[in-house]
């Protein structure tokens, strides 16, 4: 499908595919009343985006169940080509003990190394389609 500009826009299960061929991404939450962008190594794992942090504000985030989103995308500067996808939702910890286990299988190495590791998950109630176009929203069954 291509929308007025001529941009051809991805469908879902593209953005689903795309999700999970990638490894690093942008979690977008707020902290102290502000947005704040990290970028974090992740898995798309039975519809969740999954990741590990050290504590810190995105597991307060996630443990408040705070409005955050996701991103991926990829960026050809010389030929002006790329795509986005954004998941929107809420993330949550991981607390159960088999799911622990389970997912650290799965996780790449944690980025840092402070001996304390939190994963995180986030179901994406809201899958935004975007790269060769503008953004469309399409709720996720």
């Amino acid at each position: 499908m291509y929308d007025a500009y001529g941009l051809e826009v991805l469908d879902q299960s593209e953005c689903v595919e795309i999700l999970g061929q990638n490894r690093v991404g942008r979690f977008v939450f707020v902290d102290n009343l502000l947005l704040a962008v990290h970028p974090v190594a992740y898995v798309f794992d039975r519809g969740n985006v999954v990741f590990q942090t050290n504590g810190g504000a995105k597991l307060d985030a996630a443990t408040k169940h705070d409005p955050a989103a996701f991103e991926v995308d990829y960026i050809d500067p010389d030929l002006g080509w790329g795509w986005t996808v954004t998941l929107t939702g809420h993330a949550e910890p991981v607390t159960d003990s088999y799911e622990v286990a389970r997912l650290h299988e799965l996780l790449p190495e944690p980025w840092t190394n402070s001996g304390r590791v939190d994963i995180i998950q986030m179901h994406g109630e809201i899958i935004q389609v975007g790269g060769r176009s503008p953004s469309t929203s399409i709720r996720l069954i």
